[in-house]
């Protein structure tokens, strides 16, 4: 269970309980993240109305959960604060490294997914679409924060109307 009101998370009993069994870089590199998706995503709500900090912190924790390495976990919170923050490439590359801003860029470029699935309509093509994304993919950790990710969507959505249940599910 995450340190947290429906509103909003306290990052440092989150990073001291969760972090502790990485090495000290490993902590700091988690801790810049964190900080970067505070300053990012701190009002902001995503497309299913939760806290866009609150989702972030649930998603790097989904991935603590199948233990990851301190890279993805950095990864996963830079990630929310570029796709709902508008963090840029460059900033992360920057504060978090290029290791860091090579999986966050990996990730949204697994969004062209999504991209692709409103576009097509034939299954087929999508099938293909998907299959040439994967196997672009150079790094497994980037599908398994975006395979997170969906999971935490999915979780979400648990507590949306059926038609939003439906629209999210096709």
């Amino acid at each position: 269970m995450l340190p947290m009101s429906s509103d909003q998370v306290d990052t440092t009993a989150w990073l001291a309980k969760t972090t502790a069994h990485f090495p000290p870089e490993g902590i700091a590199l988690i801790r810049n993240a964190c900080a970067l998706a505070e300053i990012s995503l701190d009002t902001l709500k995503t497309s299913t109305g939760a806290s866009a900090l609150i989702q972030a912190i649930e998603l790097a924790s989904r991935l603590l959960r199948i233990e990851v390495d301190y890279e993805s976990v950095a990864a996963a919170l830079a990630y929310s604060a570029a796709q709902e923050g508008g963090l840029g490439i460059d900033d992360i590359t920057e504060r978090l490294g290029k290791r860091v801003a090579k999986l966050v860029s990996g990730v949204l470029q697994m969004d062209a997914i999504n991209i692709f699935n409103n576009q097509i309509s034939n299954q087929q093509q999508i099938n293909t679409m998907r299959e040439m994304l994967l196997t672009m993919v150079d790094d497994i950790r980037v599908v398994l924060i975006k395979l997170a990710e969906r999971c935490c969507i999915m979780q979400a959505m648990e507590f949306r109307g059926v038609k939003e249940q439906h629209h999210v599910a096709e």
